[in-house]
């Protein structure tokens, strides 16, 4: 089953922070502006000392992946909701929860589902924090858009081939390999390559992939 098909059954996903507050929504325009009346928005808050009991607040206090049913929200505006909070485990350390809302029970697929997206999601921040982490301490300064850029010319993407892929135009992509040149010192994209990898702000494993 893929995520179009999930978001498309009555179902919604929710990224929050630490604090338990709603970062990021996705879902179909109709059930996001649907849980946005109920009081399910950006920047609400869903620990337990602003909405009671509930999936994301137990799940803070327990520190563990919760699966609460309707009757068992403490504030009404959760009260139509089913919800499966899981943890997003970075280095040891709890740095938010993705939530899956639904208006149906949900099954044990789609807990897999939410369980293996939050694996992916930690995966991928943790990934990007430390290329920020060897860019930044290595005294080169490298944005982790701009690391993405390198690894895409590494690859041998052309210019347009690494916009498309991120989803900006090309003259952005250019402004972007300019600031890599001269923040790696370097005249061309293998000379780039080539620092990248000996600084170790890349791998060969980032080439191959």
């Amino acid at each position: 089953m893929t995520l179009k098909t999930v978001l498309r059954i009555k179902k919604f996903f929710a990224l929050l922070d630490s604090t338990g507050v709603v970062l990021r929504k996705k879902g179909s325009k109709r059930l996001l502006e649907y849980s946005d009346s109920s009081s399910i928005h950006i920047g609400v808050c869903l620990d337990e000392s602003a909405s009671g009991t509930n999936s994301i607040a137990l799940a803070m206090r327990l520190k563990s992946s919760i699966y609460t049913l309707p009757h068992q929200h403490y504030c009404l505006f959760l009260k139509k909701w089913h919800i499966f909070s899981e943890l997003l485990i970075i280095d040891k350390n709890t740095e938010g929860y993705l939530s899956l809302f639904s208006t149906e029970h949900l099954t044990n697929e789609f807990i897999l589902i939410t369980k293996l997206l939050a694996y992916k999601i930690s995966n991928e921040t943790k990934n990007m924090k430390k290329n920020y982490a060897i860019a930044i301490n290595g005294g080169i300064g490298l944005t982790p858009r701009q690391l993405g850029v390198l690894k895409m010319i590494a690859r041998g993407d052309t210019d347009m081939l690494v916009a498309l892929k991120m989803g900006i135009n090309v003259g952005t992509i250019r402004y972007h390999k300019t600031n890599i040149f001269r923040k790696l010192k370097v005249e061309s994209a293998l000379q780039a390559v080539v620092t990248a990898l000996k600084l170790r702000l890349i791998s060969l494993n980032d080439i191959d992939a």
